[in-house]
């Protein structure tokens, strides 16, 4: 667990926000943007860390990630809800325009909202808003639901890489933080990519889908859009138990990723 903390003159320096995601890089950019707007940010790598931390100080939301190692957003979000002591705790689910069914699961479990990811840092500002400075929230759940379905019919004949989420990036975070991003993912891509590409052991399906939806989250960040794509493929293909679809996804990955990165970092050295 860490905090930052916004400005001191900031009208929402009270405010404390408890940001859970596994992927380091999708909590920093939530983190930038909320301690930006003024609000106390607390940051937990995993539900436990998570559940732990709310147990010692209290918060005034969560942002939780849905597909995490170990415990889920689910799993984190019926606990709470569970325990007399946080049940009116307001939590906003982050996951991706796929996990549409999952999502209306956490809704129904009392999730107050859902943010698809990549997180768009005016729509994060908005929902924190409404439901920290007193909003009208007019766009709920089932408005950005809608969105996320219409978004996930238009995945066919995907360029390698979109410019303009790196745009975006630059406007909304500065070029050297998002550089210091880029630099971040280069980092931890063998790793990703060693775990994509792990069909040794037919039992670790779950390790490889995880490992593809932390690859999916990063590439649509940056604009990668074939490659997040097939990533977003390949881990439906390990929840579903269809291996040889994993594989094939998998190569794809492969195949793609050399070219995608060069692309991207071919345009921030011009940045």
């Amino acid at each position: 667990m860490r905090q930052m903390t916004g400005g001191e003159n900031s009208d929402y320096s009270a405010k404390r926000i408890l940001v859970v995601d596994d992927n380091e890089m999708s909590r920093k950019l939530i983190e930038h943007r909320l301690t930006r707007d003024g609000f106390t940010v607390v940051s937990a790598s995993s539900g436990e860390a998570a559940l732990e931390g709310l147990a010692r100080v209290p918060a005034d939301l969560m942002l939780l990630d849905l597909v995490m190692d170990g415990m889920s957003g689910l799993d984190v979000l019926n606990i709470i809800k569970n325990d007399a002591r946080l049940s009116h705790f307001p939590v906003v689910i982050v996951s991706g325009i796929e996990d549409v069914d999952a999502v209306n699961k956490c809704i129904a479990a009392g999730a107050v909202d859902f943010l698809p990811k990549p997180v768009q840092p005016d729509a994060l500002s908005e929902i924190v808003d409404d439901l920290l400075g007193g909003g009208s929230h007019k766009t709920g759940a089932a408005g950005r639901q809608v969105a996320a379905e219409d978004a996930q019919s238009c995945m066919s004949d995907l360029p390698l890489f979109e410019p303009a989420r790196v745009v975006q990036l630059c406007t909304d975070f500065g070029k050297d933080k998002v550089s210091e991003f880029i630099a971040q993912f280069e980092g931890n891509a063998p790793k990703l990519l060693a775990a994509i590409a792990d069909d040794m052991n037919k039992d670790c399906a779950e390790a490889r889908s995880i490992a593809a939806h932390t690859l999916k989250g990063s590439a649509r960040t940056f604009g990668l859009l074939r490659l997040a794509a097939i990533s977003r493929d390949m881990e439906k293909a390990c929840d579903e138990g269809r291996l040889d679809d994993a594989d094939t996804a998998a190569k794809a990955i492969d195949r793609y990723f050399d070219a995608s990165l060069k692309a991207l970092l071919d345009y921030a050295a011009d940045m």
